[in-house]
């Protein structure tokens, strides 16, 4: 009898250490395996200097729990990302440039011109061939319906971006009513032209967006148009986003979301916004374990 209590507390013992070992830790919670998810922070870095400053303290952080980090900065600054490759040489900075400043009109071919060129600039600058480009303020205009856009000619003008970039567009379909069709119609568009492009997904934006129908329709039209998997995104802006966005201490709850629609070795953009980009960086990654850094985009 006395060996086969022995035997019991034996096999126990190997039970509890292998999960430990599984679980990464005590950040894990019990019964959790090794987080595989890929968390991409996004910052912005658009003023210098102290943005930048910010921006490396924050991915020297961030470097904990991932590899790889989505800058975006305005035109003009392709330069910031042989700063960022020399001074966070271990991080894979994913480039992003914002719009609005080149397109006074959604559909100018002009204006998508001169964003080619900006893209150019930054592929030679950074050595990426994935760059996201945020349209969020050049779109909304056009999405709040106040300026028409003419899609044969929002065709034409993104014919002339580059054809060796894999792009990460944003933002993709939100809103409800007249502002998801005018998203949609975009989104159609850009597929349709672009190709090789992959649309950040705010299925899971933030707490509320989990059972909002709104949200849930603009997920299901995205995933009727895109090729390519689409890459969710979330938001954490901490106190001050009541019970709107994820709080830090949610980011387990958050994740099981993504992990459920998107699998296990899903990537997920995770944005901060730049105020609480180092604070979001230190909070966040103490609770979630180590990422898998051997994959990348």
């Amino acid at each position: 009898m006395r060996n086969g209590l022995l035997l019991i507390q034996i096999v126990l013992l190997f039970t509890v250490s292998s999960a430990d070992c599984q679980t990464g830790g005590s950040e894990s919670r019990p019964g959790r395996t090794t987080q595989k998810l890929r968390i991409i922070p996004w910052v912005e870095v658009n003023f210098p200097p102290r943005y930048v400053e910010d921006a490396v303290e924050g991915l020297r952080i961030w470097r904990k729990v991932t590899d790889t980090a989505i800058v975006s900065t305005m035109p003009g600054r392709a330069d910031l990302y042989r700063e960022l490759r020399k001074r966070v040489p271990d991080m894979h900075i994913i480039p992003g440039l914002k719009t609005m400043d080149l397109l006074k009109r959604f559909d100018s071919v002009g204006g998508w011109r001169i964003v080619a060129k900006e893209l150019a600039a930054i592929r030679a600058a950074s050595g990426e061939r994935v760059i996201l480009l945020d349209n969020e303020i050049a779109m909304k205009p056009y999405i709040d319906g106040v300026q028409p856009v003419n899609l044969d000619r929002l065709r034409t003008g993104l014919s002339k971006l580059p054809r060796d970039i894999d792009y990460l567009w944003y933002p993709s379909i939100f809103g409800k009513d007249d502002k998801q069709r005018r998203n949609a119609e975009v989104c159609r568009v850009v597929e349709e032209v672009l190709k090789d492009v992959r649309f950040l997904d705010q299925r899971y934006q933030g707490i509320r967006a989990v059972t909002d129908r709104a949200r849930i329709a603009a997920d299901k039209r995205l995933k009727a148009i895109a090729r390519k998997p689409t890459l969710p995104m979330l938001y954490f802006y901490g106190s001050d986003g009541r019970y709107v966005w994820w709080k830090d201490e949610q980011v387990h709850e958050a994740l099981e979301h993504i992990r459920r629609e998107w699998g296990d070795s899903a990537d997920v953009v995770i944005y901060p916004g730049v105020k609480r980009w180092v604070e979001a960086a230190s909070s966040i990654s103490r609770r979630i374990p180590l990422i898998d850094r051997q994959r990348r985009p």
